[in-house]
């Protein structure tokens, strides 16, 4: 049993060694796309750090200087290579090309690639020629730039970073703030001249332009951190902690920024607006500014999203399904939304105009997404959903050419001929020198003999702009008509009724019996007796 015992444990052993073995000579054969990668960066760590083993990542001519700079690239740019993710396959094929290549980095650096070339695979050529370029561009002031301006205080570290490290995130803080402020002074007077347009003489709030001008420097000095960020050669987690905050940081100012364009924009299309004659258009403005916000907050949101590595895809897939449910829930919503789509296309009314609609009369006060406000007659405030509104028969009085001015007069039965005759021509006078009247199709005439007046007629349109005027209008109208019946002295007549009793001669009916008995005796001989006597 011991024998057994010991056989098994030797025969273990050897298979852990083989094993061993086997890994150990695919990284270092480069059988495949883990291999070679993991020959470049394991022996560029400082714990294994041998390059001249590095190299041989990249083929026969490859040198120890393109292994540290490609390193140097990845960790200057905070990019971190997964191992698990990496394709242990000899054979890989990348599905694009139908070739055996991998790349790295395929969105955030491209042309750096791995090739299969005579059984092993090696950085690729190109990626050879492009290394020192992009080195040139992550590192434009060198790779130990640093290192050279603190040279005597060598490795010595401070909470994990060393003391040049940090003496060089302090000069690079003080530089962006000079440069923001530079950025400053610069682009101020510059947004300020563009928007100062020969069409246009205004400028929006300081205030505004402001946080736009500082908005965008900020983003300036990021955009140049990120540049400058590589020559602390910072370990790759803290790069790529420092460069995905800086990221997001980015996307929330550039939200910002876009927001404040938005301001901008619709600043400036107010001023259009402004100039027309339609109001809905300035109804119109705070829906698409709200729209357009909405948009870039929830695009800013969505990319933040992604830069955590949250499945975006999924997430919209299940927005988009909850989103659906709720509008079979809402389908009132979703119509009233169309409605109002329907209704700032046809425009068939503005703000301020009276319009009446399902027995509502009122002045348009506001045009919402949901709903439109109507101030009633009695000052009230009644909101109408724009579904409805849009299917409905809008009689806008606001439109109206002219005012319609129809009513009748009524005087009363006394009145001669003669002098209605005069009162007539003199309304039509009235009519005809007022300079509010159409005169043309205006009628005044004797219409009718009323149950208690004499009606004279009065129908035509009146020239005026709103209800305001038109019943001043009708005021000075009605004022100089019944001036003109005191002149005349015609009395309008009220609703009146006369009622007239016709007097019977009964002196006929009672000659016919000469006495009150010839009565009685004819009432006896009609009814008997007995009931004459009850």
């Amino acid at each position: 049993m011991k024998r057994l015992f010991l056989a098994l444990n030797v025969m273990c052993f050897a298979f852990i060694v083989v094993d061993a073995q086997q890994v150990e000579g695919e990284n270092f054969e480069l059988k495949s796309p883990y291999s070679a990668v993991y020959t470049h960066l394991y022996n560029l760590q400082s714990d294994a750090y041998n390059p001249e083993i590095s190299k041989k990542a990249f083929g026969k001519n490859g040198t120890e200087k393109e292994a540290i700079q490609l390193k140097q690239i990845l960790d200057g740019k905070g990019l971190l290579v997964i191992m698990e993710d990496l394709p242990i396959d000899s054979n890989y094929i990348d599905t694009s090309t139908v070739k055996n290549i991998y790349s790295l980095f395929p969105e955030e650096i491209q042309g750096i690639y791995l090739e299969k070339r005579g059984g092993k695979w090696y950085y690729s050529k190109e990626t050879r020629k492009i290394i020192p370029k992009l080195h040139q561009k992550i590192y434009p002031f060198g790779a130990n730039l640093l290192v050279d301006l603190f040279p005597k205080l060598g490795q010595d570290e401070i909470l994990g970073l060393k003391v040049w490290q940090w003496l060089g995130a302090l000069i690079l803080l003080i530089l962006c703030g000079v440069i923001y402020k530079l950025i400053n002074l610069i682009i101020s007077p510059i947004l300020r001249r563009i928007l100062k347009t020969r069409f246009n003489k205004v400028i929006p709030d300081n205030q505004l332009v402001w946080k736009v001008t500082k908005l965008l420097s900020l983003l300036l000095v990021f955009e140049i951190l990120i540049r400058l960020l590589p020559i602390l050669q910072l370990s790759i987690d803290i790069s790529q902690a420092i460069f995905q905050g800086i990221k997001i940081v980015q996307t929330v100012f550039f939200i910002l920024l876009l927001l404040g364009i938005v301001d901008l924009v619709i600043f400036y299309f107010k001023l259009i607006t402004d100039k027309t004659e339609s109001t809905l258009d300035n109804q119109l403005l705070p829906i698409i500014r709200t729209t357009l916000d909405v948009i870039v907050v929830v695009g800013g949101v969505i990319h933040i999203l992604t830069l955590l590595d949250v499945n975006v895809t999924a997430l919209i897939a299940g927005i988009s399904i909850g989103g659906l449910a709720i509008a079979l829930a809402a389908q009132d919503t979703v119509k009233n939304l169309i409605g109002s789509v329907m209704i700032f296309a046809d425009k068939p009314f503005q703000i301020g105009d009276l319009i009446n609609v399902k027995g509502v009369t009122g002045t348009v006060e506001v045009v919402g997404f949901r709903s439109t406000q109507i101030r009633t007659l009695n000052s009230s405030l009644v909101s109408i959903p724009n579904g409805i509104l849009a299917n409905e028969i809008v009689n806008n009085l606001g439109l109206r050419i002219y005012r319609k001015f129809t009513m009748t007069i009524g005087t009363t039965y006394q009145t001669s001929p003669d002098s209605l005759e005069r009162f007539i021509k003199g309304i039509k006078q009235v009519i005809g020198k007022h300079p509010k009247t159409v005169k043309d199709g205006f009628e005044v005439a004797l219409s009718s003999l009323g149950t208690s007046s004499i009606d004279i007629m009065l129908n035509g349109n009146l020239d005026v702009s709103g209800w305001s005027e038109e019943l001043k209008t009708k005021e000075e109208i009605l004022l100089a008509i019944i001036s003109l019946a005191e002149v005349l002295n015609i009395n309008f007549a009220f609703p009146s009724t006369s009622v007239y009793i016709e007097k019977t001669d009964i002196t006929k009916a009672e000659k016919r019996f000469e006495t009150v008995e010839e009565l009685l005796e004819n009432f006896k001989n009609q009814f008997g007796e007995n009931k004459i006597e009850g």
